[in-house]
Parts: C-alpha cells; sequence; structure tokens
C-alpha cells in the first residue's frame, strides 16, 4: 500500500485501527463520563460552556483561512469542531491548543461524517483526536524534531540552511522581539505539530497521512526534511523572512501526490 492513495473504505478502517478502534473508543467513553460525573455536568452543560464561544470563534476563523478546511468542510463541521473539543477540554482538563485540536479534527470529521451526530458520534471523533495527538511529536518533543531536520539540511544543501539561516538572522536583528527559540528550524515547527494539515491541499493531505498511518508517523519527520528540500528554489528566491514563511505555507498546497511521493520514498 506505500505510495497510494487508499480507496476511502479502507482509509477510514485502517485510519480507525491505528488509532485504537474500538478498545480506545470505549476507554475514551468511560473516562468522559466518568469527568462529566464529578463536574456534575452532563452534554447539555457541554453544550453551553463558556469555553464555547472562544472554540467557537478559533474554528470559524480557521475554517474561513485555511483553504483546505474550506475545501472539505460541510455545515456542521464548525459546529461538531465546538461540541468535540468542549469534550476534550473536560476530559483534559482545559489542556488544549484550540488551533491545533480544530486543524486534526477537520480530516476526522471529513472521513467519517454524520448529518445528525449523536453521544456517540461526538465522542467517537473525540477517540480520534485524542490518539492523533498521541501519534503526532509530542509538544516538548517538536523543537528537537524541527532542529534535527535543519541539521539534515545543513549536511545535505548547506548554500540553502546558509541562505535561510542568513534571512533569520537578518530578521531577528531588524524584529528582537520576534527572536524565538528554535530559530530556523521554526519552518518546519507547524508541520510537525499538525501533520501538514494548514499546508496541503486536500487531496495532498489525505493521501500523506495514508504514508503516516501505512508506516507509522514515525515517518513524519524525514518526510518533512525531504518536503523542504523539495522546495529550496523556492525558498533560495526569497530575499525576507517572512517570505520564507510563506512559503512553508503556501508551496505545499500546490505539490500532488505524485510531486510528494519521494518525501517517504525510503521509509519503511
Amino acid at each position: 500500500l506505500k505510495g497510494t492513495a487508499l480507496p476511502g473504505p479502507l482509509r477510514a478502517h485502517l485510519w480507525m485501527q491505528r488509532l485504537g478502534g474500538e478498545e480506545a473508543f470505549q476507554r475514551y467513553s468511560e473516562q468522559l463520563d466518568r469527568k462529566m460525573k464529578k463536574r456534575g455536568v452532563g452534554t447539555e452543560g457541554v453544550a453551553e460552556s463558556e469555553l464555547n464561544g472562544a472554540i467557537l470563534r478559533v474554528a470559524s476563523d480557521l475554517y474561513s483561512t485555511t483553504p483546505t478546511l474550506a475545501a472539505i468542510a460541510d455545515s456542521g463541521s464548525i459546529g461538531h469542531s465546538v461540541a468535540v473539543l468542549g469534550r476534550s477540554c473536560v476530559l483534559t482538563g482545559l489542556r488544549t491548543r484550540l488551533d491545533r485540536s480544530v486543524l486534526l479534527l477537520a480530516p476526522f470529521l471529513h472521513l467519517y461524517p454524520t448529518l445528525h451526530p449523536s453521544e456517540q458520534h461526538y465522542c467517537r471523533w473525540l477517540t480520534l483526536l485524542m490518539e492523533m495527538d498521541n501519534h503526532l511529536p509530542h509538544v516538548a518533543d517538536i523543537p528537537d524534531q524541527a532542529r534535527n531536520v535543519m541539521l539534515r539540511v545543513k549536511s545535505t544543501r548547506a548554500r540553502l540552511h546558509e541562505h535561510l539561516a542568513a534571512l533569520h538572522e537578518r530578521h531577528a536583528a531588524s524584529n528582537p522581539s520576534a527572536e524565538g527559540a528554535l530559530g530556523v528550524a521554526s519552518l518546519v515547527e507547524g508541520w510537525l505539530s499538525t501533520g501538514l494539515v494548514n499546508s496541503l491541499s486536500s487531496q495532498s493531505l489525505f493521501w500523506w497521512w495514508d504514508q503516516c498511518f501505512i508506516l507509522g508517523w514515525d515517518a513524519l519527520e524525514g518526510a518533512c526534511g525531504r518536503l523542504l528540500l523539495k522546495l529550496e528554489a523556492e525558498f533560495l528566491r526569497c530575499s525576507a523572512w517572512d517570505a520564507a514563511l510563506r512559503v512553508v505555507v503556501e508551496q505545499p498546497y500546490k505539490l500532488t501526490p505524485a510531486r510528494l511521493k519521494d518525501c517517504f520514498a525510503d521509509q519503511e
């Protein structure tokens, strides 16, 4: 199956199994039920939570400004996001990055749609989101993985690395308050955090996730490094750091699965 775009039914089955299947669903259902009882709230209480206003604002903004989310959305996507993330906040004690969660949830809402979701549907989506968070690099590990990517770029494409480092150095000198600890490695931080949901077209995104579910999400770091190298010409044309950041967000969107295939070429 490596390198292929999975047919819809097989994709739905494989993703579900890789994310824990029925066992994970039962586990999260029980945890959520216990949390709700402990807090003395039911599903109505979650629906009326004041946090939902914040979730709604984040979801509405991302669905209106992220081309891939707009392409796969239906009339219920934003409302379903609010409902699922409200339950996520109950389960995690508000330890949820709303923007990242909205992005990660979107492919699951599209792949497992329903017009009139029940509590079971919400919990199924919640399970997929929570398990997906476990498959992606942990937030604390992303900086090191981003640096690893840039070290490989430095060792294989020294000219590219020098150019990006110079752009970042000039940007940091003129914007001291914007200087981040990751430096040039911040270019791939978003890719590693969200699995490229906000950078690939819908067709390419589902293909990319197929590869990561087939090979294992440990393949993401290496694939992101190869994607960065694939965009070398676009980066070398940049004369400012802001332009390099736009390349990271905009250029992958133009790449089809056929052009992305070699990002996973040597992974087994």
